[in-house]
């Protein structure tokens, strides 16, 4: 996963996903894996769309 998907509250890593017309915040768990990348080790599943929390347009999403 990107790391521009990862946001931080309390020194705690978070993404927001989308559900339907909703965002869900839920904390992950990640390591590091390359470049810009994170290895995520829980709660995410694939195909999910998260919102990028490291760019000033809140169009910006991510895919999991």
């Amino acid at each position: 996963m990107e790391i521009a998907a990862i946001g931080y509250e309390n020194g705690k890593p978070f993404a927001e996903k989308f559900v339907g017309d909703t965002i869900e915040r839920v904390e992950v768990e990640f390591k590091p894996y390359a470049r810009g990348f994170a290895r995520v080790i829980s709660v995410l599943e694939e195909g999910d769309v998260l919102k990028a929390q490291q760019d000033n347009n809140p169009n910006v999403t991510v895919r999991f």
